[in-house]
């Protein structure tokens, strides 16, 4: 540092000089008033050498200056600073993802804004180099470029990185181990032998990693312990590194002992609290078996459920601490847990932060616990996973602050998420095509917690246009669906819900047109935090028409005597007519046996069917008008909205039609979802999955109206992936759709966290279901579907594949490729059931048999939790 003051003599020995004012020139980082507070010298002062010398050097102390110095002329003090330059950017090359870098940035101690010198950037540039160390790259060189910018007041920081090579493990050696295999023996270090392909995710590339290695020898008598061996003991590592080809070699001596076994699990509490909890309270669920081998990391987890246990009483502060009593003659060893429950403690004040949006009430009613209540560890933790699971939240973390012996506080930390969409945009689903929506959806609006959607979608194309030529064009909509909705998950915070929505649909299915408009609302009643009772109403208008095979392009006027009555005439065009003879002229087929199958000279031939019921439903002035409710009950203990990784999700609800309107029945219907964190068993981010439906309709009487599109169909996402949506369906005798009475699908899943970061994964699934209908020899009947009339049939299909998660800024989006399929492999669907794989369905896809049996190759749609 260059200080200069320029001192004035003075020629009076009578008196010292007055400061008249004091000025900070050429200041940018912080105000003048700070600087003067600073330098702490005022107006009407006398002029102090040794004073000024100490505000020089305090302001310097403040790391924004290179270089101060003071005049004073005049009774003007004036103090002249240089500012170090700021940091416009900082930027890392030569090594990274964009998410690494980010990591990098917030831990080398420099960033973009801060005042730049030389100390600082040496010191980030020696944390880099060890952070590469530790990721395992060694004689890494770090070139940085500084390059100023607007005069030298700020700088450009590049941090141009050769990464080193690693050094591989090539050989690990344990000298007297031979109770243990080596995988074990590794299982816990961070060094450790490099496996074979090792490059492969979730196997180990043998990286060396130096700061970790002297940890390694204890992380191996841990494994020793989880193995009964409490007697082990493992010398520091030696590590012999061949700097040529960078491959190690890395050595251990082990006495490895005997192994030991459980003879007894015992409690010491003192006379105060014994009666707080029996013994058999405490040893329920432990993991520690009497007469097991021993495993130290089961002592470890006993201690923590013993201490929730306790805590669960209102004793936050537990200890628990084992203790080992070691029998070495009989290789038995007793495990005695010493409990200190310490004073029982009481809530103080539950404190919230972070809810930039939220309202605090929102995130209160989702805690268990509240200021005054006895502390429960159970509830605190059941209080977190709350707030994950209604799916405001990024981050969710709930902190206990010690205030005294007898209380503490809660501290609610939360990272606001993303919870609504305003969108206008285009989708592609491969069942209804090219999408063009726009939404107004949010769950938590004005932070209110109420949910509110407005939504709009109009569809193209998909499979229908894809694979018909004559009727549908590309540009036909093959769906319309618009829906208004209101949503209060508790009403004055208390634990009702009610949500109301108005909706209208008009979309193509296979054989025919639906149009439905309709309302309803649902009431809700919080039963405990994690179940919740609904009773729903719901009533709809919906008119069936337009009778045609949207595939073959062939109109199918005999789908009418689903909604009609009496006799019912149609035309068809003759299937075997020669081209030429009587162009546009038919043949009456109406009387049983008139026709056969050879006729070539009439274009169109004309048939007769009976209607299936008492009166018609066909055209919207006769269209049936469905008025039903729906009691439901909803368990929900999954740990997180999106990607769950414990817990079960079930919904159990029956639908009474009959209040009123034209359709009479009663549809029971269960959906079911486990899910297991396995990545503590496998190292790997694993999330196994298995989930269930099944449904069955009940009808009062065979002469009850059924519509058809009120009974169930398999395929597509949420049932069998692997075969167009919807598309798979028993046929009655005539080869027409029309769905089962009943319906049981299930998968088993397994999902892999590719990208973390991106809530991204990867799932391997194998679906099977099975469809139920009243029918005999593969032919349904459909009147009596739901009855106690009649034979009841199967139809079964299954799939594999693997599918793509992703919670992409539009909302989740599931892209599933399947591999094998299981099912009939004749056009029709109705052959022996077999697994196949591409080549048999691509056959199967172009036979045209798309009504009943039709498997797809890739299926995309969004919306979905996983």
């Amino acid at each position: 540092m260059r200080l200069l003051l320029l001192i004035f003599c003075m020629f009076s020995l009578s008196f010292a000089e007055v400061i008249q004012s004091v000025k900070v020139n050429n200041i940018t980082y912080m105000s003048e008033s700070l600087a003067k507070d600073i330098i702490n010298i005022k107006s009407g002062e006398k002029l102090d050498y040794g004073k000024v010398d100490t505000a020089i050097l305090a302001l310097y102390k403040q790391g924004y200056f290179n270089d101060i110095y003071a005049t004073f002329d005049n009774g003007v003090l004036q103090f002249f600073v240089k500012e170090k330059p700021a940091i416009a950017s900082i930027e890392l090359k030569g090594y990274g993802t964009q998410s690494e870098k980010e990591t990098i940035y917030g831990q080398i101690g420099i960033k973009k804004g801060d005042t730049y010198d030389d100390i600082k950037l040496d010191k980030a540039l020696e944390t880099l180099k060890q952070m590469l160390e530790y990721k395992g790259y060694y004689g890494s060189v770090i070139e940085p470029s500084v390059v100023e910018l607007s005069e030298g007041r700020a700088v450009a920081i590049t941090l141009n990185v050769n990464r080193g090579d690693t050094i591989i493990i090539e050989k690990s050696y344990y000298e007297g181990a031979t109770k243990l295999p080596k995988r074990k023996l590794e299982s816990l270090s961070a060094n450790k032998q490099r496996d074979f392909m090792g490059w492969l995710p979730g196997l180990n590339a043998g990286k060396l990693m130096l700061g970790e290695i002297e940890l390694d020898s204890l992380r191996i008598q841990d494994s020793y312990m989880r193995n009964g061996f409490l007697d082990a003991q493992v010398s520091n590592p030696l590590l012999s590194v061949n700097m040529t080809n960078h491959k190690a070699q890395l050595y251990y001596n082990v006495s490895e002992g005997e192994q030991y076994k459980v003879s007894g699990i015992s409690f010491v509490i003192d006379s105060e609290h014994k009666d707080e909890i029996t013994e058999e309270e405490l040893k329920k669920d432990l993991s520690a078996k009497i007469g097991e081998v021993f495993n130290i990391q089961n002592v470890r987890d006993d201690s923590q459920r013993i201490k929730l246990k306790v805590a669960d009483l209102g004793y936050a502060y537990v200890a628990v601490n084992p203790d080992l009593k070691k029998n070495a003659e009989k290789q038995e060893v007793e495990v005695v847990f010493h409990i200190d429950f310490g004073k029982k403690v009481r809530i103080n004040d539950v404190l919230i932060t972070g809810n930039t949006r939220t309202g605090d009430r929102i995130i209160r009613r989702e805690i268990l616990i509240a200021p005054g209540d006895i502390y429960s560890l159970g509830k605190i933790q059941s209080s977190e996973i709350a707030l994950k699971r209604i799916g405001y939240f990024e981050n969710v973390r709930i902190d206990e602050r010690r205030i005294s012996e007898d209380s503490m506080d809660l501290v609610v930390n939360v990272t606001e998420g993303r919870t609504g969409e305003l969108t206008f945009g285009i989708g592609y689903g491969s069942f209804y095509g090219l999408m063009v929506n726009a939404s107004v959806n949010e769950r938590n609006l004005f932070g209110s917690g109420f949910g509110a959607s407005l939504y709009a979608n109009v569809s193209f194309g998909g499979d229908f246009s894809f694979y018909n030529t004559s009727r549908t064009s590309f540009f036909t909509a093959t769906q319309q669906a618009f829906n208004l909705s209101l949503t209060n998950p508790r009403i004055l915070d208390s634990k009702w819900s009610l949500s109301m929505n108005l909706y209208y649909s008009r979309y193509l299915n296979y054989v025919y047109t639906q149009q439905s408009v309709g309302g309803g609302f649902t009431v809700g009643r919080l039963l405990l935090p994690t179940l919740r009772l609904n009773v729903g109403y719901d009533i709809n208008k919906t008119d069936t028409f337009g009778f045609y095979n949207l595939y073959t392009g062939q109109a199918q006027p005999q789908y009418q005597k689903y909604y009609d009555s009496g006799n019912i005439d149609y035309t068809i065009n003759n299937p075997n007519w020669d081209g030429k003879t009587n162009a546009g002229q038919t043949e009456d087929c109406t009387a049983v046996g008139s026709c056969s199958n050879t006729i070539t000279n009439k274009e169109f031939l004309k048939y007769r069917t009976q209607g299936l019921w008492d009166r018609s439903y066909s055209g919207w002035d006769n269209a049936p008008i469905k008025s039903s409710i729906t009691p439901s009950l909803v368990f929900d203990n999954t740990d997180d909205y999106y990607f769950p990784k414990n817990g079960n999700s079930t919904t159990l609800s029956l639908n009474i039609a009959g209040i009123g309107g034209d359709v009479y029945y009663t549809k029971l219907y269960a959906k079911t979802g486990f899910y297991f964190d396995i990545s503590k068993w496998t190292k790997i981010d694993l999330i196994a999955r298995y989930k269930a439906q099944g449904g069955y309709l009940f009808r009062y009487s065979p002469n009850h109206f059924l519509p058809l599109n009120d009974t169930f169909y398999m395929g597509g996402v949420g049932t069998i992936r692997g075969y167009s949506s919807y598309s798979i369906t028993p046929l009655d005798i005539d080869g027409l759709r029309v769905g089962g009475d009943g319906i049981f699908t299930n998968s088993v899943e397994l999902s892999y966290g590719l990208i973390p970061s991106a809530k991204m994964r990867v799932a391997l699934y194998a679906d099977y279901g099975i469809l139920t209908y009243h029918g005999a020899n593969g032919a349904a009947n459909f009147k009596q579907y739901g009855t106690i009339y009649g034979n009841s049939s199967i139809l079964a299909r299954g799939a594999a594949g693997v599918a793509v998660e992703w919670v992409s800024p539009m909302g989740p989006i599931v892209i599933v490729i399947p591999m094998l399929w299981y099912g009939p492999t004749d056009p029709m669907g109705i052959g022996p059931s077999k697994i196949f794989s591409y080549g048999t369905a691509n056959d199967i896809r172009a036979s045209g048999g798309y009504l009943t049996n039709y498997p797809s190759f890739f299926e995309f749609t969004m919306g979905t939790r996983f």
